[in-house]
């Protein structure tokens, strides 16, 4: 599907010289990168005083195609993100990019009953797919270098990364292009005069250009324009693990309802809980037991090594009611666009996603099908409510 055109309509802007991106994220620096790439200066707003803060600065990223029982435009968004994110991460590489972070291989336990599906479909149909296989549990433990107890479907091109480290890459590779607004917070957008104006809570003009991309997670709901969008945030709350002889041994990214790094610099990475009643950074000491007992219950040989806890981090997913991400222009605002609610797999879905936008904003061939681009599309929430989905946190 790559370069394949679209019959959505796109607002042509073939004379593209410059844009406002708001949010120095993952889905803010991916969409700069990719308009960077291709000529545009893009003047890039963050609020904090580092780039790639909150849920893009975990310490650790998984991407892996995240195969699906039916074809559905999320499973293709999977798809085609976690073969753009590779491609990218080796041409960055290439460059003299350093990316922590290692191809390791993915093994996702069937714990679940829609897991165990997808294993037995995988098993029935070996030659399907070429991102996963469906094994054994005793041949997931003699890839993972642990005993566990459950089938695996196994990713064997799939790895982690550092999220600050890839984000870090992509800006250092557009330097030029890319005009970086650290401590610059904004708190309100305006449409004037075919322009749109980026203001600081004082009045100050942060950036004013043509076009715009509102990349900055929940917070995008205080801009007039999108505060009606049906956007959620859950906590996520992740740790750190010391690496012991035995946790040593793990050679592949181990996923279950919760997930485990291999070592990197002598701690594991560990990860997440899924919180919508709190909406707090405190570390929760519970959650951070909650973790462990669910490692230890998918990987009970690392149940008796007494380990000490690293630091807890907090962060906040944010998600749409269908889970899948706004990406695209929003109408009745010419020159409104955005990359929003990529939950719990932004590290696969947020560079194609800034390859989409660059292709709508530059009147280019869309990098997905048609069908896939309208269900991505904000206009599906264009008439509906926040408060027709009362689940949301913050609704």
């Amino acid at each position: 599907l790559i370069g394949k055109s679209s019959q959505i309509k796109n607002r042509p802007n073939p004379g593209l010289q410059s844009v406002i991106v708001v949010g120095g994220g993952l889905s803010g620096i991916t969409a700069s990168y990719s308009l960077a790439r291709r000529g545009v200066k893009v003047d890039l707003l963050e609020r904090e005083t580092e780039f790639a803060q909150h849920a893009s600065g975990n310490a650790a990223g998984i991407y892996i195609g995240y195969l699906a029982r039916t074809d559905t435009p999320m499973s293709r968004l999977n798809l085609l993100g976690f073969e753009y994110l590779k491609r990218q991460l080796h041409d960055l590489r290439k460059a003299g990019a350093r990316i922590a972070g290692e191809e390791t291989g993915v093994q996702r336990l069937a714990y679940n009953e829609r897991l165990a599906g997808l294993h037995e479909q995988l098993r029935n149909t070996p030659h399907a797919s070429g991102i996963a296989h469906a094994i054994s549990a005793e041949e997931a433990s003699s890839a993972l270098g642990l005993r566990v107890e459950l089938p695996s479907i196994y990713y064997p091109t799939g790895g982690w990364l550092s999220p600050p480290d890839y984000c870090n890459a992509l800006l250092n590779a557009q330097n030029e292009n890319i005009r970086k607004h650290s401590a610059s917070e904004v708190d309100e957008i305006v449409y004037e005069n075919d322009l749109w104006r980026a203001f600081s809570s004082d009045g100050q003009l942060l950036a004013e250009a043509r076009d715009i991309i509102v990349a900055n997670a929940f917070e995008a709901l205080r801009f007039e324009q999108l505060s009606k969008l049906p956007i959620g945030k859950i906590r996520g709350q992740t740790m750190s693990l010391p690496a012991s002889e035995m946790s040593g041994r793990l050679n592949q990214v181990l996923c279950y309802d919760g997930y485990i790094i291999p070592e990197y610099e002598g701690a594991h990475f560990l990860g997440s809980t899924y919180d919508r009643k709190n909406d707090t950074l405190e570390v929760f000491e519970e959650q951070e037991e909650e973790l462990l007992q669910r490692l230890y219950a998918k990987v009970p040989s690392l149940k008796s090594v007494e380990q000490e806890r690293g630091p807890g981090r907090v962060a906040f997913r944010t998600t749409t009611p269908d889970r899948l991400p706004l990406v695209g222009a929003l109408s009745g605002s010419p020159g409104l666009h955005m990359s929003l609610c990529h939950g719990s797999r932004g590290i696969v879905t947020c560079a194609i996603s800034g390859e989409i936008l660059a292709a709508q904003l530059l009147a280019e061939p869309l990098p997905i099908d048609s069908e896939s681009a309208r269900a991505l599309s904000p206009e599906r929430y264009a008439k509906r409510s926040r408060s027709e989905f009362p689940s949301l946190l913050g609704a």
